[in-house]
């Protein structure tokens, strides 16, 4: 396969997502393991387990592209991680206050992923990488979905709790 800038960027930027997914992973079930509601902590133990096909199928995408992911920090990712985990420390255990900043940092999470799974899917179609489009329009939908069910948990459920606390 012809190594284009695009085909560049489109390995790079899948490689960068590889790590962020595995390191999501880490950071959604401490937000789980702090949230107050059961709800939050179920629709969050959700992405999880979501994550872990993520990695599974973007690692089916660098095999195929014949792709060892070498090793990337990427600051955005890291600064997510730690804002969510800053979150958690800074409101006080077991309020509603605590899960609205869960949701926070969880759809703060969750848009970044939205937004690379976004351009990596449009790429491939460029590139005429058909396997790889469908496995990344799956992990789209996917955050999408997990998305809505986060604003629709923070509009049912956490905001009118915490707004009466």
């Amino acid at each position: 396969m012809e190594q284009t800038g695009l085909m560049e960027f489109f390995v790079t930027r899948l490689v960068d997502l590889y790590h962020a997914e595995k390191k999501f992973i880490k950071s959604f079930v401490a937000l789980s393991l702090a949230a107050y509601t059961a709800e939050l902590r179920t629709a969050l133990n959700s992405p999880s387990t979501e994550a872990e096909t993520h990695v599974s199928r973007l690692d089916t995408i660098l095999k195929s592209l014949k792709v060892k992911p070498a090793k990337q920090e990427c600051p955005i990712v890291t600064s997510l991680v730690d804002k969510a985990r800053d979150l958690i420390v800074k409101n006080e255990p077991g309020t509603p206050m605590r899960d609205a900043a869960i949701i926070y940092a969880a759809q703060h999470i969750e848009h970044y992923k939205i937004a690379s799974y976004t351009v990596l899917y449009e790429v491939s179609k460029e590139l005429k990488l058909e396997q790889a489009s469908v496995l990344l329009e799956q992990c789209l939908k996917e955050e999408n979905d997990t998305a809505a069910y986060l604003s629709q948990i923070s509009s049912n459920i956490i905001n009118p709790a915490a707004a009466k606390a």
